[in-house]
């Protein structure tokens, strides 16, 4: 099982950059349908450059990307009790 974490990052990147839908969609194509490995730098360089990243910006970002920007998804997956990606909540 590929480790996401690449991917959240990108995830959050590419929303910055009004690429967030568009990487969510090349992202789940890649790894649900494709069976490529989004835990490896390439993969998610190459993925994020198909929905208009730059590369070498992206590269950049995800060496010095602040790791805690992920921590109140985190949280909530605590407070859910989520074990794997995707998860659907339907609250109430």
């Amino acid at each position: 099982m590929a480790n996401s974490h690449m991917a959240l990052l990108t995830e959050l990147y590419a929303t910055e950059n009004q690429c967030g839908e568009a990487f969510r969609t090349a992202v789940n194509r890649a790894y649900f349908e494709e069976g490529v490995n989004i835990g490896q730098l390439e993969n998610i360089l190459a993925l994020g450059e198909s929905v208009g990243l730059n590369r070498q910006h992206l590269a950049a970002h995800l060496q010095t990307a602040d790791s805690t920007r992920l921590a109140p998804a985190q949280q909530l997956a605590k407070v859910w009790s989520v074990s794997a990606v995707p998860t659907f909540i339907v609250a109430e």
